[in-house]
């Protein structure tokens, strides 16, 4: 059982939350003919819009003379996209993203953080002025950016289609080699709000990002941690993911989330696997030879084999309790040249 929103509520933010993570944005804004499906102009109703239309059309109608975004390429096999919608605050609240790149070279990723773009889908308290810094595993900071088009990089992520909406929105590319790497997202002048951090590695070949986290404050509502991934490549991939709380307080954490839930949803917004309390999962034996099973047993997991495709992750708290939590994605697939 969890608390929050309701089904219906989900439904909705869901397959827009999907269709942010494929790249498409709305047609209501300047320059863009495709919507992430989800009512644009009146955020309490779940029926047709014309918004809705739009899309459909696009997608599946005539083909359009209007150019649209490149996707980044997706390699075999990797996930070769993550996003993660949740509170944005000040200090320890800030939301924080982890991944491992690996593999024998360097690979190149362009890391995003949003904000003010995500009330056009009718989103209350979003962050006006995010900021994103890439930090090292010893803790030095690599890159930042604040404002997108200031960024060095500016001209190659409109390129490839990952510019921002609005320009207090931030990214920034960088190659990265084999290692840990953390991202930090907080807002400019210590402004918060419901902020999306996202990661998308270009050219998974013979490297890869792996092993993808975040960590956030957990609210109920619109404000439940909203994991999104993709699954490049033709081939299946074994997964694991864990939502973390209690554990969270022995590194100095302090107002942990107390009960993490997990929800998987493929991109059909069918409920594909859920948890409350890892060791009651019909895999926690598998979980725990791997490695990977939760500190606390009030923590959840699950472990399933995907088919490529687009997936989203729901982490919310018992009952609808709050606080801050971690949100996990483990690739176990074998490194690139293993």
């Amino acid at each position: 059982a969890s608390g929050g929103g309701t089904l219906h509520d989900f439904h909705r933010i869901a397959i827009h939350e999907f269709g942010h993570a494929l790249g498409l944005d709305h047609p209501d804004e300047a320059n863009q003919t495709v919507v992430a499906i989800m009512n644009a102009f009146e955020s309490n109703i779940d029926s047709l819009q014309q918004d809705d239309i739009n899309g459909a059309d696009f997608l599946y109608g005539a083909p359009s003379p209007a150019p649209t975004p490149t996707p980044p390429p997706a390699a075999a096999d990797n996930l070769v996209n993550l996003s993660t919608r949740g509170f944005v605050g000040r200090d320890d609240r800030m939301l924080i993203g982890g991944f491992i790149v690996q593999g024998a070279q360097p690979t190149s990723v362009v890391l995003r953080a949003l904000g003010p773009s995500l009330a056009t889908s009718g989103l209350a308290g979003t962050l006006p002025d995010p900021v994103i810094e890439l930090r090292d595993a010893s803790g030095n900071v690599l890159q930042t950016n604040d404002d997108w088009k200031e960024d060095p990089s500016a001209a190659t992520i409109n390129s490839k289609g990952l510019a921002p909406k609005d320009e207090r929105e931030s990214a920034l590319m960088a190659s990265v080699s084999s290692g840990n790497y953390t991202l930090l997202v907080h807002g400019y002048n210590g402004v918060t709000g419901i902020g999306l951090v996202e990661l998308y590695d270009l050219q998974a070949t013979s490297a890869r990002a792996a092993n993808i986290s975040t960590r956030g404050t957990v609210l109920t509502g619109d404000g439940v941690m909203i994991a999104g991934f993709i699954v490049g490549g033709d081939e299946q991939k074994p997964v694991i993911l864990r939502a973390l709380g209690p554990s969270l307080a022995s590194s100095g954490v302090s107002g942990v989330l107390g009960n993490p839930t997990l929800e998987l949803y493929n991109s059909g917004g069918t409920l594909i696997g859920s948890n409350d309390d890892w060791r009651n999962g019909p895999d926690a034996g598998t979980i725990q030879s791997k490695g990977l099973a939760p500190a606390k047993d009030r923590e959840s997991a699950l472990l399933r084999t995907l088919n490529p495709g687009s997936y989203t992750a729901v982490l919310r708290g018992f009952n609808g309790g709050t606080g801050v939590a971690l949100a996990e994605v483990y690739d176990l697939s074998p490194p690139p040249n293993q």
